[in-house]
């Protein structure tokens, strides 16, 4: 009877011992290790607008527009969110643009702006970009003619960091200033674009905002034009805003509201007391048509 307990105390030593050393065991350092929740990557969930504006879409990009109008009275009636203020005037045809600033300062070897990036579409519709050294109140004509301009950026300046005066981008053909930088923006403030030819932009998004520092409150109504190539201007939206309390509205589309190629787009406003700002802007995807 001795005999046996041992021999059971024996091989229960001998079983003990292989648990604990067996690599399957929880207790075993390995075999506890194997057991730790291996570290995941990080899994970003797909966004498909996202990976338009890393230009991870092939063939399509984002375009963010904004623009402000500083000064709109109500004897002004409707006026485009846009740096120049009044209506903004459309390019009639494919032209050579000269650019002058109201500053002989903001040239090459001035303390203003010196050198600027020019956007816009060529005669037949392609998107185009040069960047051209100021000369002042000189006028410094561009290398290519475009059909339109849509945005202008001061790339590099002098010791001010800004654009002094204002810089116009001038029509040869019908004298018109259909883009302009005011003073230390640096950048135009248009809400104006016009769709590159190839492609559909469909809007995803767009708002209007109304500042006003003081006197009497003041509504805004907000409009969202669009210009197929070959008609006219026609309201694709109508909203409104009020000083005193909704001065921001924000619109977003369930479904993108998509225009064709050479489609123009600009938003407008009117108000109802003077001296009243307001900005603008919205967003598109550009996809092959």
């Amino acid at each position: 009877m001795k005999q046996k307990l041992i021999l059971v105390l024996f091989l229960i030593a001998i079983f003990s011992a292989m648990f604990f050393v067996s690599p399957l065991s929880p207790y075993h350092p390995q075999g506890a290790l194997a057991l730790e929740p291996q570290a995941q990557g990080l899994k970003r969930v797909a966004d498909f607008y996202f990976d338009v504006a890393t230009g991870d879409v092939r063939g399509h990009s984002a375009v963010n527009k904004f623009g402000r109008n500083d000064e709109i009275d109500t004897a002004d009636g409707i006026e485009d969110i846009w740096d120049g203020g009044g209506t903004w005037p459309e390019p009639t045809a494919s032209q050579v643009f000269t650019f002058t600033s109201t500053s002989a300062l903001d040239a090459s070897d001035g303390i203003g702006a010196r050198t600027m990036e020019i956007f816009g579409l060529d005669s037949a519709g392609a998107l185009q970009n040069e960047t051209i050294s100021l000369t002042g109140t000189v006028a410094i004509t561009a290398i290519n003619s475009y059909s339109m301009i849509d945005r202008m950026i001061v790339r590099t300046a002098g010791i001010s960091a800004t654009n002094i005066g204002t810089i116009t981008a001038n029509a040869n053909t019908d004298s018109t200033v259909t883009a302009q930088i005011n003073p230390i923006n640096n950048q135009t403030l248009m809400t104006i674009y016009k769709i590159p030819a190839g492609f559909d932009g469909c809007m995803v998004n767009y708002f209007v905002d109304v500042n006003k520092s003081g006197g009497a409150t003041t509504s805004v109504d907000a409009y969202l034009y669009a210009k197929p190539t070959g008609e006219v201007w026609q309201i694709k939206q109508l909203n409104g805003a009020i000083s005193g309390g909704t001065s921001r509205y924000n619109h977003f589309f369930g479904v993108p509201n998509c225009f064709e190629p050479l489609t123009l787009i600009k938003l407008s406003a009117n108000v109802s007391a003077n001296d009243t700002g307001v900005s603008g802007g919205y967003d598109l995807v550009l996809h092959p048509n």
